[in-house]
């Protein structure tokens, strides 16, 4: 499958990378960014492959099949409609849009025009919570009751981001929402966040908190739990537990290599130090799905509907906690 990559960022190359080095089936034949010189510099390292300064010109190069999508998120719904105008298969970052009018626009036009669609929700490809997910699903822990999630960064992410980044329930909670629909198995009917600045003061000039507490409940009856920080202050810490039924499910761990260190100081180990090491094999593994599924013709795992359902939830939770009241969807 021949791929574009539109958005040459921290994200970008990191897909680059993967195209080049782990999937075999994939051949990377472009790349565009707004700014000139990063654009140049990831096609070089690519070996010289074709590059762009802007996203409209690589969607014309005939010979791309596919787009991944990586740029600013402002930008994520004309290069979807451009590219699915043009015929070729997408793979767009979450979120799909900032707004759900946006992600509607976007969503008509893939499936007017027939192209597949997946949505970078890449922790469903996580071994660990691949794995468990199929516990759930063969009964192994009974009905799921309850959905809980921990998600702390070591540090805020750039002001520059950060502001422009939908917040921090769209940017960050969003992934945790959409693991919460998969493995409760229902979607949502109501919502309730808290949220406060507590670390970075800046954060009030643009309305967003650093540090947020989400209430769910789904139609099945379950419920559900999140916890989001924008620093940690020790490393990447990211845990997800179901419990069911008959049983729970635990995944998560915090040391990045399994040994422990034992001295007069006491007992220590290292952790997790970025979300880019712990999902590490997850950035390959959806990448392989979405060849996959453009090479056999499948519906991917995660699909539009997926990353519109999880906005929803998302901007529920950002009106919920700027109002200080319960959002039922």
């Amino acid at each position: 499958v021949n791929i574009g990559i539109a958005g040459a960022g921290r994200i970008g190359q990191r897909h680059a990378k993967n195209l080049l080095t782990q999937i075999p089936n994939a051949h990377l034949v472009a790349v565009a960014d707004v700014e000139k010189k990063r654009a140049q510099e990831l096609a070089e390292k690519c070996g010289k492959i074709k590059w762009y300064d802007d996203y409209e010109k690589m969607l014309e190069q005939k010979d791309i099949e596919a787009v991944i999508i990586s740029a600013s998120t402002n930008v994520h719904k004309e290069i979807i409609i451009s590219a699915a105008s043009k015929g070729k298969h997408i793979f767009c970052e979450k979120p799909i849009a900032l707004t759900l009018e946006e992600t509607n626009e976007a969503l008509v036009v893939v499936q007017e025009v027939g192209v597949l669609m997946q949505v970078g929700f890449m922790r469903r490809f996580d071994p660990a919570l691949f794995s468990a997910k199929k516990e759930v699903d063969k009964g192994s822990i009974g009905k799921p009751l309850v959905f809980k999630a921990v998600s702390r960064d070591p540090e805020g992410p750039p002001l520059d981001y950060a502001r422009v980044s939908g917040g921090l329930f769209v940017d960050s909670a969003i992934h945790d929402i959409d693991l919460a629909r998969w493995f409760m198995g229902s979607e949502v009917e109501k919502v309730y966040a808290e949220g406060r600045v507590l670390i970075y003061p800046e954060y009030k000039e643009f309305g967003d908190v650093d540090v947020a507490l989400i209430t769910l409940t789904f139609k099945n009856g379950g419920l559900g739990s999140i916890e989001n920080s924008r620093r940690s202050g020790y490393g990447y810490d990211t845990r997800v537990e179901i419990v069911g039924s008959e049983g729970t499910l635990q995944v998560g761990y915090l040391r990045s290599r399994r040994f422990f260190l034992l001295n007069k100081s006491g007992v220590s180990h290292d952790v997790v130090p970025s979300w880019m090491e712990r999902f590490s094999g997850a950035f390959v593994h959806e990448l392989q799905h979405f060849v996959d599924c453009v090479m056999d013709n499948k519906t991917p795992l995660v699909t539009g509907i997926d990353g519109k359902k999880a906005l929803e939830i998302a901007l529920a939770a950002t009106k919920s906690c700027q109002k200080g009241i319960s959002i039922t969807l």
